[in-house]
């Protein structure tokens, strides 16, 4: 029989239905369908019951025409190289078919028959599954109230899979975007990225985020991962603090304590705290601790506790009255105020003093009558302040307040409010150092993406000083800055440069690191922004009139080379240089920023990038050699217009082939003299890499003559007669309908 005969007849059989064939007495049982993990074996069997021993025949009918593979255990065709690794083995009643590792190739429809009984036993197919590498990724800290997207990939799977996502053990149904693209690596496999887009609240502090993927037959192939707590950051309550007085007559000292019981502190905890004592009359915070001692006072006296945490404030008010009884006005919640007048009167029997005529009683009723009067409006003047003080609650974190008072070098400031700032107030700062007081900070709000940052989030805030208010950006960092206050000293002794962010000191209290605030964004912001969506091999770059200038461009890497030679003259080792973490100003100035922050991680905290050296991803390693490379890779970035490196890579494999010598194309649309200093950065021995000088030198001549264009979206892709024809630095052909 042929195999043209034979798939004729396995295709009719087929076509009935069959399950299992029945002749003389004999049953044909057939294998059945299969899913199978790539690189395991598969076995089909295929047996007879009673009579006599038959020819087993198997084929491939996934292929047209069907393809006869064995028969009677022996290979009719050995030419084939998808058959290499399948093999039979049979006795009197059974024929087994063992496809040994299998892979995707070897998919298919494979069928038993029986000589002597007809018709092949049914179908059976299979199908080869592919586990995926799961990675959730989310910010370490959350802020209550904000947006986050918390991203799950399912790296390299096959088949394709759905991604679900539980937020506290319950599984999320909204807020959810997935999308699924070809892997890398392997055409055959499928990557699929699900993003959600949730606001956590301080309910979910210490909740589990988990992501897990669905769709294999397999199920122990379905992976998960998961973040097990947490960190949501969110301010105080408004009513979780009271104001607490201890009396000692022995030593006639009264102690004043701002309590907040640990179960209603907020994450972090109130760490910064203000005693006011008649804050009216003397807006000077007489303890900057959750306690005060003092002569026990003889006159009536209030006072106002003011704690918080960098996202916002709670207080609390109380009056001493000298004599065992105190008017109490509680928290300021927004809701009624609860006035309470109280006495105490011995209880050890009678009266010291002798008897009182009725006359000075009347005195005395009169005079109690007008201090309870006078008491009780005092205290309503001061609520009435403090409303209006907590009603800055409701402006929004994104703008700063127009209506802050003047600050007097000679006295503290203390803003009072429950809103979106947290504790600040002016204080004298020490001449020449770089230790910034927390009471001359003012956090408002994070920078957006800025504020997502490796090293903590960033935030923008207010830093007062003699000389005024400047806006300021605090990068809150992971460890006690202490720790590296060395390190922040030499940063914020280097002199101004023009094209580097400048330090400008650290505050211990808050953990943040002080920078000078740079108000357009970032370099990858802007290069997205002056882009468009398409179909190419970046993802970024559309076939039509660009949306930016060239020139420009040039500008930002000569400043960038700029500032990094002025870096790494100073010996300062930046360490993740890419643009991301170069700002612009509003006047489209580069500025680096984050540079020596990679001293802050702990060893355990560093790990391989994109950016980083081929002897740094063996290391995890940063050096002054390594930011040269990073360099070339961001000059890449902009050529690309913000397109991710080793695009379609992932960063195993970035790490595997970098090491190796790998070394990313030129872009098509790139001329040669671009990518030459690209390459130039990319030496496999450290020590022949392009000095930033060299890299401007280069880069000058080219900005000359820029109106030729260095990136032009027309320009055919790489390997073309178009191409091959070019053999200047520039792509400058213009466009057919220009």
């Amino acid at each position: 029989m042929t195999a043209h005969h034979l798939y004729v007849s396995v295709a009719a059989m087929i076509m009935h239905g069959y399950i299992m064939m029945v002749a003389h007495g004999q049953t044909l049982n057939g294998p059945s369908s299969m899913a199978v993990e790539r690189g395991t074996d598969t076995v089909l069997r295929c047996t007879v019951t009673r009579g006599t021993t038959p020819l087993f025949i198997w084929s491939d009918i996934s292929v047209t025409p069907a393809f006869l593979m064995f028969s009677g255990g022996i290979p009719l065709d050995t030419s084939n190289p998808k058959y290499t690794d399948f093999s039979v083995v049979e006795d009197t009643t059974s024929s087994i078919l063992t496809i040994t590792a299998t892979q995707i190739a070897e998919e298919g429809s494979y069928v038993c028959q029986a000589s002597g009984l007809g018709n092949p036993a049914p179908a059976a197919e299979v199908t080869v599954e592919v586990a995926p590498t799961l990675y959730l990724m989310l910010n370490s800290t959350l802020i209550a109230g904000e947006t986050y997207e918390a991203v799950c990939i399912a790296d390299g799977s096959r088949p394709t899979l759905d991604i679900i996502w539980y937020l506290g053990n319950v599984q999320q149904t909204t807020g959810i975007v997935t999308t699924n693209a070809p892997n890398a690596v392997d055409s055959e496999l499928t990557d699929t990225t699900s993003t959600l887009t949730f606001i956590p609240t301080k309910d979910n502090y210490r909740q589990s985020l988990r992501c897990e993927t669905t769709g294999h037959q397999l199920t122990r192939l379905n992976q998960q991962d998961s973040i097990s707590s947490l960190n949501v950051h969110y301010p105080p309550d408004a009513d979780i603090m009271t104001v607490d007085f201890s009396e000692d007559t022995s030593t006639t000292m009264l102690t004043v304590t701002c309590t907040i019981q640990s179960a209603d502190q907020p994450n972090p905890s109130v760490n910064m705290y203000y005693i006011y004592e008649n804050v009216t009359d003397n807006p000077s915070p007489v303890a900057t601790t959750p306690t005060f001692d003092r002569v026990t006072p003889d006159f009536e006296t209030e006072y106002l506790c003011v704690g918080g945490n960098y996202l916002g404030n709670t207080t609390a008010t109380r009056s001493f009255v000298p004599g065992n009884w105190a008017t109490t006005l509680a928290p300021i919640t927004g809701g009624e105020t609860s006035i309470s007048v109280s006495s105490e009167t011995p209880t050890d029997g009678a009266c010291p003093c002798s008897c009182p005529s009725s006359g000075m009683v009347a005195a005395v009723s009169i005079m109690a009558v007008l201090l309870a009067v006078s008491i009780t409006v005092n205290v309503l003047q001061f609520y009435k302040q403090s409303r209006a003080s907590s009603q800055v609650k409701s402006v929004s974190t994104k703008h700063a307040r127009t209506d802050m008072p003047g600050v007097d070098d000679n006295n503290a400031y203390e803003m009072i409010e429950s809103g979106s700032k947290g504790i600040s107030a002016y204080q004298p700062l020490t001449p020449n150092t770089a230790a910034i007081r927390a009471e001359n900070l003012t956090f408002f709000s994070r920078l957006g993406s800025i504020g997502l940052g490796k090293f903590g989030d960033v935030w923008k805030g207010e830093l007062r000083t003699k000389q005024g208010v400047a806006s300021v950006a605090l990068r809150q960092v992971t460890g006690n800055v202490p720790d590296h206050m060395q390190m922040v000293k030499y940063l914020q002794k280097l002199p101004n440069h023009q094209y580097t962010v400048r330090c400008l000191g650290y505050s211990e209290e808050y953990r943040a690191v002080v920078h000078e605030f740079v108000s357009g964004g970032t370099l990858l912001t802007f290069l997205h922004f002056n882009n468009q969506s398409s179909k190419s091999p970046y993802g970024n770059i559309k076939p039509a009139k660009p949306r930016f200038d060239e020139s420009k461009l040039l500008k930002f890497a000569w400043q960038i080379a700029k500032g990094m030679e002025f870096l790494a003259s100073n010996k300062i080792i930046h360490g993740l240089l890419c643009a991301h973490n170069i700002l612009m100003t509003e006047d489209r100035i580069c500025k680096i920023s984050d540079y020596g922050m990679t001293s802050f991680t702990s060893p355990s905290e560093r790990k391989p990038t994109r950016w980083m050296s081929p002897e740094g991803m063996k290391n995890i390693n940063w050096t002054l050699e390594g930011d040269v490379w990073s360099y070339g890779i961001l000059l890449w970035e902009i050529v690309t217009l913000g397109a991710r490196p080793y695009p379609k890579m992932t960063m195993d494999m970035v790490k595997q082939q970098v090491t190796k010598g790998y070394k990313m194309p030129r872009p098509s649309h790139c001329g040669q003299e671009l990518y030459s200093i690209m390459a130039s950065c990319w030496e496999m021995e450290p020590e022949k890499r392009c000095s930033y000088d060299v890299i401007q030198r280069k880069l000058e001549p080219i900005m000359e003559v820029h109106h030729e264009g260095f990136c032009d979206p027309y320009f055919s892709p790489a390997g073309s007669e178009d191409a091959e024809r070019r053999t200047g630095s520039f792509i400058d052909t213009p466009h057919p309908s220009s």
